[in-house]
């Protein structure tokens, strides 16, 4: 029997993640049931409001969320930021 899974979808909003196939306006569902990990592509929210989809890894002993464009900065994770989910699908329009 499969698990129950907690599903949203978010619209993706700008090019920080064109390297990694996830470009602007596309939809990725995320599994809120999931912790992000280590070179996972996850969903994060920021100061309670705004939420991300980035990568997360471990850089000399601190999390970062990390772009797929390096025009962008990777982000210290910190009180400020937290998980929302695992990013399992992508869909896009035609």
């Amino acid at each position: 029997k499969e698990k129950n899974k907690e599903l949203i979808a978010l619209k993706i909003n700008g090019d920080s993640m064109i390297e990694a196939g996830l470009l602007d306006d596309d939809l990725v569902v995320i599994d809120k049931s999931i912790t992000p990990n280590d070179g996972d592509i996850g969903a994060f929210l920021i100061n309670n409001i705004e939420a991300t989809v980035k990568y997360i890894d471990t850089i000399e002993n601190k999390k970062y969320l990390i772009p797929a464009n390096k025009v962008y900065e990777n982000m210290l994770v910190d009180e400020n930021i937290s998980s929302i989910g695992k990013v399992i699908s992508l869909f896009r329009d035609m």
